[in-house]
């Protein structure tokens, strides 16, 4: 049978596709339904989950336990080049799978016509250690018993890309929840972007939005440089552009709020300080100016924001930090001005806390907004 896709079925995500291979003796076999009428061969399977599905004994625990099995690695190549023939049933695939679908589907089955019974043999080789490719299998065969109700944090990245490719999104939204709901809140603190990505790409594939609008309000906040996949993940890029312009935006937004505040120090003491002989004109305004206008400069040149930067993307700048080292300016009753008590409201902490009141810290995005919902992967119904 023809394996050629039609352009406008192939998913956007580019992943290996499936081929059909010549005709052959059925050996090593995992088996998925044992009345089934596909065949697929899969080449790059870690070692250890090939020895796995080949021992003719795997269990339920066995296959709930391959993720602790195999290991994280899909870097170990077989050095034997074996391959693992798992027979499918062509029905299950083509409702489970838009991917599946369009290569199985035929004029006849697609009225409900009768069709001769045929065989139908492919071939793949994954890319990743192949645990997540089948435990998707699996899910679309109603075999859910055989996947865990949760898995490490590479297990579902793995299966996220899957979804968006081999169009599974039913088969798998239910344990797809569950393995998000016991990983969601285990994110390390300060996670780097490309894990930041990982998670915006997993919200998005399982339309997450409590998700998505938290962890995209993390990639706005914390990014310090323009926002990138740094490796092939299934995220629209209207979805990176629009996280780009609004981390540019609320950047320029807080640095052009901080830059503002030179004209107010040269203005003197706060009016509520004048009361202790401080205005401007005398010595001890002259003095807390002076002061602070030192400060200032000192602190703002250390962030990079004073003068404020030429580049448009804020290359090396994030809100988080700037923020966080706002709200860690000092505040001292005696080392800052030389003296204590009358002038503590007019450090640059205080000045800088008022300043930032005005600033609103940037929501993430939303999924369903018009201008993203369009994008959103398509459902087999």
């Amino acid at each position: 049978m023809s394996s050629v896709v039609h352009p406008c079925e192939m998913p956007r995500t580019t992943l290996p596709p499936i081929v059909a291979p010549p005709s052959r003796s059925m050996e090593n076999v995992f088996c998925l339904d044992r009345h089934g009428d596909v065949t697929l061969e899969i080449h790059g399977l870690h070692p250890k989950l090939i020895d796995l599905l080949l021992s003719g004994h795997l269990s339920v625990t066995t296959m709930n336990d391959l993720p602790l099995l195999v290991g994280e690695s899909n870097e170990e190549a077989d050095s034997r080049d074996r391959s693992v023939h798992i027979l499918m049933s062509s029905k299950h695939l083509i409702l489970g799978s838009s991917y599946f679908a369009a290569l199985l589907r035929t004029p006849e089955n697609e009225c409900g016509r009768p069709y001769p019974i045929r065989h139908h043999r492919f071939s793949h080789r994954t890319r990743s250690n192949g645990v997540a490719f089948i435990y998707m299998l699996a899910l679309i065969h109603c075999r859910n018993h055989l996947v865990p109700n949760a898995v490490p944090y590479h297990i579902l990245g793995d299966m996220a890309i899957l979804v968006n490719y081999y169009g599974v999104f039913e088969a798998v939204k239910s344990i797809g929840d569950m393995w998000i709901n016991r990983l969601v809140y285990s994110v390390i603190p300060n996670p780097p972007p490309d894990l930041q990505l990982r998670w915006v790409m997993i919200a998005w594939v399982f339309r997450r939005d409590d998700i998505f609008t938290s962890v995209t309000r993390d990639v706005i906040t914390m990014s310090s440089d323009k926002i990138a996949m740094t490796s092939m993940l299934p995220i629209p890029h209207i979805v990176l552009d629009k996280l780009n312009s609004a981390r540019e935006y609320h950047l320029g937004i807080l640095i052009q709020l901080l830059n503002t505040l030179p004209a107010t120090i040269d203005q003197g003491c706060l009016k509520e300080h004048e009361k202790y002989g401080c205005a401007i004109g005398t010595l001890d305004g002259d003095a807390c100016t002076e002061s602070v206008t030192l400060i200032y400069k000192a602190e703002m040149g250390h962030l990079g924001i004073n003068p404020p930067p030429t580049d448009p993307a804020f290359s090396g700048l994030s809100i988080h930090n700037i923020l966080m080292q706002c709200h860690g300016f000092r505040v001292t009753d005696g080392p800052e001005y030389g003296w204590s008590g009358d002038h503590r409201q007019c450090s640059l902490w205080w000045r800088v806390a008022v300043l930032l009141e005005r600033f609103q810290v940037p929501s993430g995005l939303d999924m369903y907004d018009q201008d993203l919902e369009v994008y959103l992967p398509h459902s087999l119904v």
